[in-house]
């Protein structure tokens, strides 16, 4: 999930030129700025923008446990929206659409990265850094 400080602030046609800039590929969404779905890289992707902050209570429990985000909990207290990244199943194996996710929310990035199954709770500067070391070898952090 890509936390946001309002509802209004996803556009569909900038993630589309985010990712054509910074991957040479692109996206041809159906759908609008609440949802979309589109075939990337083979996948099935689909994207929901949700109209309400992620629970404060899932976002304290994990902010607890972040190291690398000392002031989590007062940074995300004005969070108001956010958007859900799903990719559905499909041929890549795991390492490669977690690559495709990762990519996929540097594109969405306004605020910070919530991982609700991992338990992570990323600052966007340090999710956007650790982004580019990802190569053909190199392992989402």
């Amino acid at each position: 999930m890509v936390l946001l400080p309002d509802e209004t602030s996803f556009s569909i046609k900038r993630l589309v030129e985010d990712y054509r800039l910074y991957y040479s590929e692109v996206i041809e969404p159906n759908g609008d700025n609440v949802s979309s779905a589109f075939k990337l890289q083979g996948e099935q992707i689909g994207l929901m923008n949700i109209n309400g902050p992620v629970p404060a209570d899932d976002i304290a429990e994990t902010a607890q446990y972040t190291y690398s985000w000392k002031h989590a909990s007062e940074d995300l207290k004005d969070q108001k929206a956010h958007i859900i990244i799903a990719i559905m199943d499909g041929s890549y194996g795991i390492v490669k659409r977690f690559k495709l996710q990762t990519q996929l929310i540097c594109s969405v990035l306004r605020i910070g990265v919530y991982i609700r199954e991992q338990s992570l709770l990323i600052p966007k500067e340090q999710y956007l850094r650790d982004a580019q070391d990802i190569g053909s070898t190199a392992l989402p952090t």
